[in-house]
């Protein structure tokens, strides 16, 4: 096992490297961590429901302070599940359908493997 200097470890078996990108890795732990969190799973099953919705008329039918459900959006906007759409004073929260579909085809792809 050899770290180099760009952010990555490599690992050699039977004269065949294997490069693990630290900070890809860490990427991808914060995606799965931003998923893995119950009111973050509420709020997406909302908006699947609803489509398009404000802060606050997310937190106003999950019944969350409103700084709750400001902070939990960021995260998953961050990670690429929510987008949003600005209109005059307004920000509209929705899914990244496409965004969504890639991640659970890659992680059935990962968990698929031997």
């Amino acid at each position: 096992m050899a770290v180099n200097h760009s952010n990555q470890i490599l690992l050699t078996e039977n004269n065949s490297t294997i490069v693990l990108d630290i900070i890809k890795n860490k990427k991808a732990l914060y995606i799965l961590r931003a998923i893995n969190h119950p009111l973050r799973l509420s709020i997406i099953e909302l908006l699947d429901k609803k489509h398009t919705l404000t802060v606050t008329e997310i937190y106003t039918q999950l019944n969350i302070q409103q700084a709750v459900i400001s902070q939990n959006l960021a995260v998953l906007r961050r990670a690429g599940f929510v987008t949003t759409k600005k209109e005059s004073k307004y920000v509209y929260y929705m899914l990244s359908y496409k965004y969504l579909s890639h991640f659970t085809k890659n992680v059935s792809q990962l968990l698929n493997t031997d």
